[in-house]
């Protein structure tokens, strides 16, 4: 069974749930997919380990009768849902605690973000200052339905307009951040810790993508300069293109490249490996490259008509890395 037609048979059988919800569920099962992949697994043998759709329907429907209650209480005027404003906006400031962020691209509007507070437990500020839409979110203590926070976390989206510019910084902990098909930006800053960061078709003049304990997974980024940082996980960067500087950085984490290109080229780890591609002509790079105790294909050379440089460093890993011109 593939990923649709496992997501489908799931949620034929929840018809009482409203389409956010299912959203929400759909996007849970999609991680535990795409995580299962960069592991090395098949999707069919991920799915395999679900168990069966109606089974797993059926678990839903009887551990969380007040489900709908719980994920979505009802709208009062102290329990807003929806964060804008009409004037226009250069920057945008996103803090949460605890709470995974989804950002996305709207074709038209303006700046907005969408949650939903729990009483006695979500407080939020929203302010618009001198084009500078900013939303804080702290919590005021943990839900006591444990068990249905992790199974179906809260999330703020943030939604951007196409025709937004600007500048943003999106901040939450212990918690993913998921960033797609974004428009052209100024500078882009992604920060959390213990959680994954997803960042794809995405282009700014400069990126910050930092977490901890957990990892980065970068597809079609481009614009000049990018520095991404984790530990204890993996970095995975593919079809990346920053001429200033491409940093990929990480502890006890593997560094995986497909298609990158930069004329300052920074991977640094430890206790893991280096591998990949990169697209340009090796001989076009001063490189500065070592690893202890596994194996190295990279030379060690610079002159000074070199205007590109590649620094490759791991202990107890392997540094794999190739050229490929276009």
């Amino acid at each position: 069974m593939n990923k649709d037609e496992f997501l489908n048979r799931l949620t034929e059988q929840l018809p009482q749930l409203k389409q956010s919800d299912i959203d929400q569920l759909t996007e849970y099962y999609q991680e535990l997919i795409c995580d299962g992949l960069e592991q090395g697994r098949t999707e069919e043998n991920i799915i395999a380990g679900f168990g069966r759709p109606e089974d797993i329907a059926g678990q839903i429907k009887n551990e969380y009768k007040e489900y709908t209650q719980i994920l979505t209480p009802p709208k009062t005027e102290q329990n807003r849902q929806d964060y804008t404003t009409q004037t226009p906006i250069t920057k945008i400031f996103v803090e949460a605690q605890n709470l995974r962020i989804e950002i996305r691209q709207v074709p038209s509007g303006t700046v907005r973000v969408l949650f939903q507070p729990r009483e006695g437990v979500d407080e939020v500020i929203h302010t618009v200052d001198h084009g500078e839409f900013i939303f804080r979110h702290r919590m005021r203590m943990f839900p006591l339905n444990i068990a249905n926070w992790f199974r179906f976390p809260q999330r703020v989206i943030l939604e951007i307009p196409e025709n937004f510019h600007g500048s943003m910084r999106v901040k939450t902990s212990n918690s993913q951040i998921n960033a797609t098909s974004l428009p052209k930006m100024s500078d882009v800053q992604l920060i959390t810790c213990n959680a994954k960061i997803t960042a794809e078709n995405m282009s700014a003049d400069t990126m910050l993508l930092q977490t901890s304990n957990g990892g980065l997974l970068l597809r079609n980024l481009n614009g000049r300069r990018l520095e991404a940082i984790t530990c204890n996980d993996r970095v995975n960067a593919a079809n990346c293109s920053f001429p200033d500087t491409l940093l990929l950085s990480t502890k006890n984490g593997s560094i995986s490249l497909q298609d990158i290109i930069g004329d300052n080229i920074v991977l640094t780890t430890c206790n893991s490996s280096i591998t990949g591609n990169i697209l340009g002509d090796m001989r076009d790079y001063g490189i500065e490259s070592k690893t202890s105790n596994s194996s190295n294909n990279l030379p060690n050379y610079q002159y000074p008509d070199q205007r590109k440089h590649l620094k490759a460093k791991t202990s107890n890993g392997r540094i794999m890395v190739e050229f490929r011109i276009p």
